[in-house]
């Protein structure tokens, strides 16, 4: 009788942490705009820009800037930005994603991409996370909404 009781609590616990996936909160970004922010047990969202906080801490957070006519448009800006950082000695991935523009750049412990849209001509985003790995999570939630 132990055996089998101690069985099903161990199936249970394996159960339980194959559903242990990062889950994530939808940001709308803009109009028609959208991201998942990976961020499981998120305790605090503060501030106009975007900040997230969970149980252990500073998770990362979402950025909007408002290009001035003379920067714009937004992709072309990013696309600058991109190669001024490429002449710095850090890691940088590039992106180009359903109408999405930009690059991620790991310094340290962290991943901040930095993201234009078609759709949207005068505005950058900033995505930072705390932990590196989960940019990728918040690349693959990138989408348009038409």
């Amino acid at each position: 009788m132990f055996k089998k009781v101690f069985l099903c609590l161990l199936f249970l616990g394996f159960a339980g942490c194959a559903q242990q996936q990062s889950n994530t909160i939808p940001v709308g970004l803009s109009s028609g705009l959208n991201i998942g922010f990976p961020a499981s047990g998120v305790s605090r969202i503060e501030g106009e820009d975007i900040r997230f906080y969970g149980e252990t801490g500073f998770l990362g957070y979402v950025q909007k800037e408002i290009l001035p006519k003379e920067e714009q448009p937004a992709a072309d800006f990013v696309n600058r930005a991109l190669e001024v950082s490429k002449k710095k000695d850090w890691k940088i991935k590039e992106i180009a994603k359903d109408g999405f523009v930009g690059y991620v750049v790991y310094v340290e412990n962290t991943a901040t991409l930095h993201l234009a849209s078609n759709q949207d001509v005068e505005t950058v985003f900033t995505i930072s996370t705390a932990d590196p790995e989960k940019i990728d999570e918040v690349i693959a939630t990138l989408k348009t909404s038409q």
